[in-house]
């Protein structure tokens, strides 16, 4: 992502018009210590910022919301 097209939420999220990535709030991580991150990208052409962030907003908080993050593999 060129540093001059992109635009961060909240520090949970960073996005562009062709990239994102957010950072997924597990209750109970894998392992201890570590986070999870999203990431999309469009491969071609550009989407806009709106659209990206509308996706990467559901799928961080789908994956947020996942058996993965809530159960611990205790």
């Amino acid at each position: 992502m060129k540093s001059g097209k992109v635009k961060k939420e909240n520090s949970r999220y960073v996005m562009s018009d062709t990239a994102a990535v957010g950072h997924a709030s597990c209750g109970k991580p894998q392992k201890e210590d570590h986070e999870t991150f999203t990431m999309i990208r469009k491969e071609q052409d550009a989407v806009g910022a709106v659209a990206m962030e509308k996706a990467i907003t559901k799928f961080t908080d789908a994956v947020s919301a996942s058996k993965r993050c809530t159960e611990s593999n205790a």
